[in-house]
């Protein structure tokens, strides 16, 4: 009788441990906690910092990169800081790039989490980010088709910073002779020919004012898996769409059948320059990076059929 006591009492710990175990989250996080490091004088010897260095689930510190004669300028800022605005909390990066007057120039900061050690990129996650806009929208200087801001995944060679359906698996992108923000995301036929498709949120590209991203990445939804995305300003929702197709970027990973993100995470600005704009820049801040993965309980669901299933054998006896 003792026996079947503990028992149960077993069986009845793990039926209470599931749901804690089944919603036990990985988080991989930006916030630029650690460190408030300049273009001068970057801090590289911890992990949230910028441009910080591998850890905590990030295969690597930030890298920078930049196409042309463009120039990039940042800094980490924190409450006391000269031109400190409170993004989310605390600290925050601030980036610019300028750039003289010729051509298109670009550049980008990007972070890996794929070899991090944390976040599978094949299996459902989600990507949260607070971006602001600084620059000056009212000089007439973002508002061509290379004048933009993407966000996106991209594994790419060269100084090809753009999205690009086949080399990003997903993308955010507002351009300047559009001004709203869009998905971008990739449509298959049944032979897997892929479309791109351009979705618009009706969100206007707006100065200092502070919008969250969230991205769910769905890998079981159908053979390609899908993209959900949820945009809002403080704690108003500005946008929600679901079932954005994944592209299929070229080291594999990606629809038709492979199911997976690259594991980059990457911002960039372009700017676009003729004689009459002198110098265009590109002006963002950027906060409160979360990368979410909540694992399978599989091990916990055997261990549980196992439990149930000696129990109705003892019942049996």
């Amino acid at each position: 009788m003792r026996s079947k006591l503990v028992f149960v009492g077993f069986v009845l710990a793990v039926l209470l441990a599931l749901p804690l175990v089944a919603t036990a989250e990985t988080i991989v996080t930006a916030t630029f906690a650690d460190g408030k490091g300049t273009s001068a004088a970057p801090v590289i010897d911890v992990v949230d910092a910028f441009t910080g260095m591998g850890g905590n689930g990030w295969e690597a510190g930030w890298t920078k990169l930049k196409g042309g004669s463009s120039s990039e300028d940042h800094a980490v800022l924190g409450e006391g800081d000269t031109g400190y605005v409170e993004l989310v909390d605390a600290n925050y990066l601030q980036y610019r790039f300028n750039t003289a007057s010729g051509s298109t120039r670009h550049s980008c900061i990007y972070r890996d989490y794929a070899d991090g050690g944390l976040i599978n990129p094949a299996a459902d996650h989600s990507i949260e980010f607070t971006i602001r806009i600084m620059e000056n929208l009212t000089t007439n200087r973002f508002n061509g088709k290379d004048d933009r801001y993407d966000i996106h995944d991209r594994q790419f060679a060269g100084s090809s910073y753009t999205y690009a359906s086949a080399e990003s698996t997903w993308g955010i992108s507002v351009v300047g002779n559009v001004k709203e923000w869009q998905i971008k995301s990739v449509n298959y036929d049944e032979q897997g020919v892929a479309t791109d498709v351009s979705t618009g949120t009706g969100i206007t590209i707006s100065q200092n004012t502070p919008l969250s991203f969230k991205l769910d990445f769905n890998m079981s939804a159908g053979s390609n898996g899908t993209f959900d995305v949820t945009i809002t300003s403080g704690e108003t929702e500005m946008y929600s769409g679901t079932g954005f197709g994944l592209g299929k970027a070229p080291n594999g990973v990606g629809g038709p059948y492979e199911r997976e993100t690259t594991g980059r995470l990457l911002f960039t600005g372009f700017a676009n320059n003729d004689s009459s704009e002198g110098t265009n820049y590109r002006n963002w801040d950027l906060d409160d990076i979360r990368i979410t993965q909540i694992p399978e309980p599989t091990a916990l669901a055997m261990i549980l059929g196992l439990a149930l299933a000696a129990v109705g054998v003892r019942r049996r006896k």
